[in-house]
């Protein structure tokens, strides 16, 4: 597959911001949710609802008392909604967060 590269494309207010990336698609990935400012975004959404803030704080609370998992198809080494959440869980509700993967 000599010549072949993975092509990503990140949408953003901004325009279109379009990059070719050989080799990794988790750094394809990685770059991607970058160029896009998707934790921004996806923070300030978050961060913006009554109801997803009332959730991630009752999910926050529980953390306390036991072991709460978001679970997520993406990979470990890919960027994933599922890391904000629990930065943001940690940073405006003090859940108590450990990002070790966990493998059953």
């Amino acid at each position: 597959m000599s010549g072949r590269r993975l092509r990503w494309r990140a949408e953003s207010r901004h325009g279109t911001a379009c990059r070719d990336t050989a080799g990794d698609p988790a750094e394809a990935a990685w770059r991607a949710f970058r160029e896009a400012d998707y934790e921004g975004r996806f923070t300030a959404e978050i961060l913006g609802s009554d109801a997803a803030r009332a959730r991630l704080g009752e999910l926050a609370r529980r953390s306390r008392e036991r072991d709460v998992f978001l679970v997520c198809y993406e990979g470990y080494d890919k960027p994933c909604h599922r890391h904000l959440l629990l930065q943001i869980a940690r940073d405006a509700f003090g859940a108590v967060v450990d990002e070790t993967p966990f493998r059953p």
